[in-house]
Formats: structure tokens, sequence, C-alpha cells
């Protein structure tokens, strides 16, 4: 089927489109464009479909645009190149895009890292007690899921009802282990989180301290271990680098809180946090991802062939 369509051929492509693909836009232009480039009712069709689906696709959608536009270039081109790039753009697109949600919070100042876990009715040095001045306790992500987790947060805390500052925090200050909850070295009122599994911390001791001012805030990864408090501030590092903090093993709470050294009843102000979860399952090891890539070459050449009969 070469050549400009007659309009005979155009009615009956019609016909057919509209009792297997009555969903798609009917268009004589892509009808057209699409019966001359083809050899069989079956290439015209699949050029419909994908001619189609690109017209309905937002041109902002980037990874649509692109793998539509390389789909079509295998199956109607015969272009092992383009076969293999929709293999790479969809295994690209499956890890960026592998996210399994997003949570917004408020994180007050108020907010005793030192509390998490902890049953109510538990007090700590100078007036804190659970679970009013008890961490925030994120819900609505599959922390055990995760692979990494990334933030954002703005607003300001202050640790006296004073001085206020940003999620980074202000002056550097240290603090010791507390309810089986590391110490850590870090910026007063800074925005700060530690992972739990499913036991109360006190179980077991406390893990070293992390000391943010030999590993700076600037760091791109972060791997706390459960129990270990560390510094989130708001989620970037300097040049502003979206930084990862990787969820340990056994995981399957997070709490988060505000730098201080005791007294957070007195604390004011608080951050308003994104938490965004990243799924380990949605990213194929590279021996998967090879696997599946063959796999998607020869499934792509198969079909095209039929196509093209």
């Amino acid at each position: 089927m070469t050549g400009n369509a007659s309009p005979r051929l155009i009615s009956a492509l019609r016909k057919r489109f509209l009792e297997i693909q009555g969903r798609l836009p009917l268009s004589s232009k892509i009808l057209k464009f699409c019966s001359r480039s083809g050899k069989s009712e079956r290439t015209v069709i699949g050029c419909y479909k994908s001619k189609s689906i690109l017209k309905a696709s937002p041109r902002g959608d980037g990874f649509t645009f692109l793998t539509v536009r390389l789909l079509e270039s295998c199956i109607l081109m015969n272009s092992f190149f383009s076969c293999l790039s929709v293999v790479v753009v969809l295994l690209i697109g499956f890890a960026t895009n592998a996210q399994a949600g997003i949570v917004s919070v408020f994180v007050p100042g108020f907010a005793n890292p030192y509390l998490a876990g902890m049953p109510n009715g538990t007090t700590a040095p100078f007036g804190d007690t659970a679970p009013q001045q008890s961490p925030l306790l994120i819900v609505g992500l599959d922390i055990n899921q995760a692979s990494y987790l990334s933030f954002s947060a703005t607003g300001s805390a202050s640790y006296n009802n004073s001085s206020f500052f940003g999620p980074d925090g202000g002056f550097l200050f240290s603090r010791g282990a507390e309810n089986g909850i590391s110490g850590l070295r870090v910026t007063v009122s800074a925005l700060i989180g530690v992972f739990l599994d499913s036991r109360i911390p006190t179980t077991i001791s406390a893990p070293n301290d992390l000391d943010f001012e030999v590993l700076t805030r600037d760091f791109l990864t972060l791997s706390p271990k459960l129990k270990q408090v560390f510094f989130i501030g708001d989620g970037m590092t300097g040049s502003e680098v979206t930084q990862k903090f990787y969820v340990p093993k056994g995981a399957t709470r997070l709490f988060l809180g505000t730098a201080d050294g005791t007294q957070w009843v007195n604390n004011a102000g608080g951050f308003n946090t994104n938490i965004t979860s990243h799924d380990q399952a949605a990213i194929p090891e590279p021996a998967s991802m090879v696997i599946f890539g063959l796999g998607a070459i020869g499934f792509a050449y198969r079909n095209r062939r039929k196509f093209m009969k």
C-alpha cells in the first residue's frame, strides 16, 4: 500500500479505526500520512495509533513525547538504533520517575526527637513530655519499601522563643544520647530526623553520634543508622542540589523534630516540610535492566516484522 491513499482506502481504514480504536481522535491528516508510508493495513493502524497518541500527549511531557517518537521509528523505519533507544529511554524513565509518594507536613519547633517511639507519659529533663513534645511521626509513606528519601523545607524555628533560624539552623552545639537514641553535633534549631524500627528505642543501646561539623551540611548523600539522629536542614546542598537520605535496613518509622539541647517545651516556630519517598522496587538492578533490554529489542523487532508483512 504505497503512494497516495485512495478515498476508498481512507474510508475503509476510518471504519476499521472506529471498530478497534474508537477512543482515538480521528484525523484525516494523520490517516493520509500513515497510509502513504505503510505496506499493510496493520502497519497503517500502528502508525495511526502512535501518531494519535503523540498528538494527544502534552508536549511538556518530554518522556512520553520522546518515547512515542522512538517507538514509531522502531516499528516503521526499520531502525535498530531507534528500538534500542526506546529501551534505554524507558529504563531511564522508570528509574528517574520511581517515586512512591510525597507527604507534606508541618514540623513544630517543640518536637523533641528524643521522645521518638516512646510511650505517652514518658518525660525528658526540664519539662518535656510525650506526647506533648513528641517528634512528628511521618505517615503516608511506606518507609520500609523506600530506597531513599528527599526533603524540602521552609520556615523558621527558635530554641528559646526569641532567636529564629531557618531549616539549616544557627550555631553549632553538641548533645548526648537519650532513650537509646544517639546524640549529635549540629546547628541549633535545624530540622533533624531519626529512623526507628518497630521496637521501643530503649531496648538496645544508642548508635554513635553524627558530627555535622565534620560531615558538614553540604553532603550529597547520607546513610544514617537506626536510632541515629541526622541533620536534614532544607534538604539541599549549598549549590541547591537535592540531597539523598538512604533508609536504613529494618526501618519502619521516621520521626522529624528540631535540634536543641533541652526544654523543647520553650521552643517556637516550625518548618513546612515535603518528604519524597523513592521506591527501590521500581528501579531494576543492572543485570535485570540488561535482560529486559534485550528482550524488549527482540519483542520490538518481532512485532515490526509482523507489521511489515
